[in-house]
């Protein structure tokens, strides 16, 4: 699973079948970080998806800030509870074994990489836990670039 960190979230699943590399769209942004607390509805309708609580536009007024950058490591420690709950759930839903995460707000705070890492070893119990690597491309590279690390 590639994972987009920026001012949303964004990101593809990867699967080797038949020999060959496929790229299925995924809508991970929309995942529910708050089952049944319909705290804050997102753009797209639905309530608490992981883009209001992680994305860097989400994260703007969640803690009013101008930008992730001014977030502070209590605030970012939020953050990645939120994210590793989301996570958590679309590995349950499609097990994967390689989590990569990209974008901007990754080459920005690479303490949340080993956040999401930390936290997928705290809720994720029922399958093997991913290993969770950060993206070596520049936030603006292509995602598709990330698909090096799958096909090594």
């Amino acid at each position: 699973l590639y994972l987009c960190l920026g001012t949303g979230i964004g990101g593809c699943r990867v699967v080797r079948r038949f020999g060959k590399l496929i790229v299925l769209a995924a809508e991970p942004g929309h995942q529910n970080v708050r089952p049944g607390q319909r705290l804050i509805q997102h753009a797209c309708r639905q309530f608490d998806c992981m883009e209001i609580y992680c994305g860097g536009e989400g994260l703007k007024s969640r803690f009013s800030v101008a930008s992730a950058a001014e977030l502070s490591m209590e605030q970012w420690g939020e953050v990645q509870v939120d994210l590793s709950i989301g996570l958590t759930s679309m590995m349950l839903a499609h097990p994967v074994g390689m989590l990569v995460l990209g974008g901007g707000m990754t080459d920005k705070d690479r303490h949340l990489v080993d956040g999401v890492r930390e936290g997928l070893g705290q809720w994720l119990h029922v399958i093997d836990r991913p290993l969770v690597i950060a993206s070596s491309f520049p936030a603006k590279s292509a995602a598709g670039l990330a698909l090096l690390y799958l096909d090594a």
